[in-house]
């Protein structure tokens, strides 16, 4: 079960966490979408990314196990006539069958059941399940990202890699039938508060207050004080969107 893994985390999720570039909403619209698309956004954590389907005019059923993270979305987004908050999981909604367009899941895939998730998104599409899985991922090949991924591994017992340990690119084969997949590249630069706030937002990451906590601070320091320039440390990322029809 993954429902827990990001309580205690909302407020520093929603501030810390990046958004998603432009150009992967002038691709999804409108060759996938319309504003009059109903769209499922499962796994929607704070609702960073239904926040930018809102913002085009959608109906957004934003499917999110986690209280924590349910209760800021709805701090964030009650104010969009086209939110419409559901606690439930990837694998049972609790959506009507036949009511979505559209599904989406954005940092959200690796933490499913694969196959229950599929067997949910074609009962609640009408007619075939169309889905975007989306990740902002670090780009591994940077030296940066891999001297980071080092400590990390050196001092996180839960830490198994990025993105859960587990590679964007795998899962999907065998999830979509039919499938295209697109790239956006962005260096992301962070001041300290950000550098720390972006490393203790993962769900890997432990409670600044514990013993494990502090040293993880004291080794994020170190680490920004060797690699920043100017104060600023740059880290790149990719935004990875598979889109396809369900299985």
């Amino acid at each position: 079960m993954n429902e827990e893994k990001f309580s205690g985390k909302a407020e520093i999720y929603d501030k810390y966490r990046p958004s998603y570039p432009s150009g992967l909403f002038d691709l999804l619209y409108p060759k996938y979408v319309t504003p009059q698309s109903v769209i499922a956004d499962v796994g929607s954590g704070t609702g960073k990314f239904a926040k930018l389907l809102l913002d085009r005019g959608n109906t957004v059923y934003c499917v999110e196990p986690n209280a924590d993270m349910m209760s800021k979305a709805k701090t964030m987004l009650d104010g969009y006539a086209g939110f419409v908050p559901v606690c439930a999981s990837a694998e049972n909604t609790s959506l009507p069958d036949a009511s979505v367009d559209f599904i989406t899941a954005a940092q959200a895939f690796h933490w499913f059941d694969k196959r229950g998730f599929a067997r949910e998104c074609k009962r609640i599409s009408r007619g075939e399940a169309v889905c975007a899985l989306i990740w902002n991922t670090y780009d591994a090949t940077c030296p940066t990202v891999a001297e980071l991924e080092k400590l990390n591994f050196s001092c996180l017992a839960k830490f198994k890699g990025f993105a859960g340990g587990s590679s964007p690119e795998s899962g999907v084969f065998d999830f979509f039938g039919k499938y295209e997949t697109f790239r956006f590249v962005q260096d992301l630069h962070f001041d300290y508060d950000a550098f720390v706030g972006r490393c203790f937002s993962s769900s890997y990451s432990p409670s600044k207050q514990s013993d494990e906590g502090e040293r993880y601070l004291s080794l994020l320091t170190d680490f920004f004080e060797k690699q920043s320039d100017g104060g600023m440390i740059a880290l790149p990322v990719s935004t990875l969107c598979h889109i396809g029809t369900v299985l």
